[in-house]
């Protein structure tokens, strides 16, 4: 079946385009977790919203769920089963572009990897995950996670940094969507699928233990209660002290916790993390996190 699932996606999509930047101090950089709710979330706001910043040029990564990619590199619908339902939200701005248009317009490095079609009906579409910056990406890892009701794609890429004593050395990012529920053979529970991605998960990019950042929606309906999300606090020390966002919002300020970042960082380094104050037209509120020594 899991093979139905990715004959129906195109493949991954690497931009490597030409960057002069000189590798940056952690402090430096803004990261961002967002759900962009396949296309209705405008990524060039965001953008210009970072740049406009503190700095004009300030490093970036962005860790993104529901990402897209559209045309012929998308093969012909594999069968019904294996197609989830189209989702096409226009932005505030009212156009709405893929992922690979944004990183090709703003000579971005990308990392795309789908994990799903996006619908059957329209031009050809796949949704999945994707890593965006204005730093080099390498050692590029796709994470296949264990199936529950939808094909799962966790995508990893590591970027150079600058630690407290100036000495060049990797961050690993990932970003990464998990299941809103199992399937009923895997438990009763709603959460218990999620528990099994994010055990693969964390296994699989703890084989290093190096300086890690994990991001992404999560489907944590209750927050920080839920097994998967105390086990990622567990294993990521220096995730700070939980306290309740509304990611996902239901009525008014009323939703849910859905979005996480978790952090293993070296040589005496600290994260902030904030809620972005506006959607920009997506589902969820990004999460903002930014960094200080000592």
């Amino acid at each position: 079946m899991l093979d139905d699932w990715c004959r129906a996606v195109g493949p991954a999509v690497v931009l490597e385009p030409s960057l002069s930047r000189a590798t940056p101090r952690l402090d430096e950089i803004a990261l961002i977790s967002w759900n962009v709710d396949v296309g209705g979330g405008d990524l060039d706001a965001l953008l210009e919203w970072l740049r406009d910043d503190r700095q004009m040029d300030r490093p970036i990564v962005l860790l993104l769920q529901e990402a897209y990619r559209a045309g012929e590199l998308i093969p012909p619908v594999a069968g019904p089963h294996h197609v989830p339902h189209r989702i096409e939200h226009a932005p505030p701005s009212g156009q709405r572009r893929s992922v690979i248009d944004v990183a090709r317009a703003r000579h971005l490095s990308l990392a795309y990897v789908p994990s799903m079609r996006n619908g059957s009906e329209g031009i050809p579409e796949d949704r999945g995950n994707a890593i965006l910056s204005n730093l080099r990406l390498h050692d590029l890892e796709a994470i296949e996670l264990p199936f529950e009701h939808q094909r799962r794609v966790a995508i990893a890429a590591t970027v150079s940094v600058l630690d407290a004593d100036g000495r060049i050395v990797p961050l690993r990012v990932v970003s990464a969507h998990l299941d809103a529920r199992a399937t009923w053979k895997h438990g009763l529970f709603f959460w218990s699928g999620r528990r099994r991605q994010a055990d693969a998960l964390v296994g699989q990019i703890d084989r290093e233990r190096g300086a890690t950042i994990v991001g992404g929606d999560f489907n944590s309906w209750l927050g920080g209660l839920e097994p998967e999300v105390r086990h990622l606090r567990r294993d990521f020390p220096q995730t700070p002290s939980a306290h309740t966002r509304v990611t996902f919002p239901v009525l008014g300020a009323a939703g849910f916790h859905l979005d996480h970042l978790f952090f293993r960082l070296r040589g005496g380094w600290h994260a902030e993390v904030v809620r972005v104050g506006e959607r920009r037209g997506s589902d969820h509120y990004p999460l903002l996190a930014t960094f200080r020594s000592g």
